[in-house]
């Protein structure tokens, strides 16, 4: 599966499975035909990674990668369970993370890393109350209301 493209090369995975972070990633460049396996991280489940390459500066890509035992989320006084990552990406050379809070599922915080790489910051709050309102066929109903697939949706890309 292709996560992402950057300048001409891709960052790709193994079948995503929801209930585990046991991908493996792969660098392939397509005019060349060519392919790298990343290594795994000594520590920490991988929840998300990002390839950063510009021809132009270097001939070097770099990958960042997000892992669960390295995660500073900004929460306070709530247990860790009650808040989940569903996105992590790049765009423009900024990057993202998306946290949902499982009391308001509808409430998406954007984070962006700030450009010093020292931490993140609130971009943006997002509710998709008005979307679930519009299409209530995504609610699956046969699910508690704070399990974090309740609503059949998913972000796909933050583009900035």
């Amino acid at each position: 599966m292709i996560s992402q493209s950057c300048n001409g090369l891709l960052l790709c995975c193994t079948a995503h499975n929801l209930f585990t972070f046991d991908e493996n990633y792969y660098i392939f460049n397509p005019t060349t035909q060519q392919f790298v396996t990343l290594p795994r991280p000594i520590s920490g489940d991988v929840i998300g990674m990002s390839l950063a390459f510009d021809p132009w500066k270097s001939s070097h890509y770099k990958v960042i990668s997000l892992q669960i035992s390295k995660l500073e989320p900004e929460v306070q006084d709530h247990e860790e369970d009650d808040y989940r990552i569903v996105y992590f990406g790049e765009s423009y050379g900024h990057l993202h993370l998306i946290q949902v809070n499982r009391q308001n599922l509808t409430l998406y915080n954007v984070y962006e890393m700030k450009h010093d790489g020292t931490g993140w910051f609130l971009k943006y709050e997002v509710n998709f109350e008005d979307v679930v309102l519009a299409f209530p066929h995504i609610i699956r109903g046969f699910l508690e209301t704070t399990d974090f697939h309740y609503y059949g949706m998913a972000v796909l890309d933050v583009v900035r």
